[in-house]
């Protein structure tokens, strides 16, 4: 299903540098879009997900993250920074399980989360086994 959709390679920098890397033209890239909205599946305490809501704010383009940070992990000043800000930043915030969804609580995201499991099964090709 790609119809609708552009593919767009951009430049990353730190490429492979979990909590540094960014990507250096996703301004421009949000202008050039002009997006209804930014999905960053990034963790909200890296530094490519902060940049990047803030180049959504800016724009006024709401944003949103992913996690499937499942422990209550307290991260050192930027990324707590980069965390505390993104939470404020994204209204709705999309967890990979309950757990991460209860560790965006436990650290004090206020916004709507949504649980949204990434991996399954197509059910048309894989179905249970008759037992008899």
């Amino acid at each position: 299903h790609t119809q609708g959709y552009t593919y767009r390679t951009v430049p990353i920098r730190f490429n492979g540098n979990f909590h540094l890397h960014y990507y250096p033209t996703l301004a421009r890239e949000l202008d050039a879009l002009r997006p209804d909205v930014l999905h960053m599946d990034e963790e909200p305490y890296n530094l490519a997900t902060w940049l990047a809501l803030r180049a959504a704010a800016a724009r006024r383009v709401p944003a949103t993250f992913f996690t499937w940070q499942n422990l209550d992990r307290r991260y050192p000043f930027p990324f707590s920074r980069f965390e505390q800000d993104n939470y404020r930043r994204a209204p709705v915030a999309i967890a990979g399980n309950q757990d991460a969804a209860g560790v965006l609580r436990a650290k004090g995201y206020a916004g709507t989360i949504a649980v949204i499991p990434q991996f399954g099964v197509d059910p048309a090709i894989f179905t249970p086994a008759d037992t008899e």
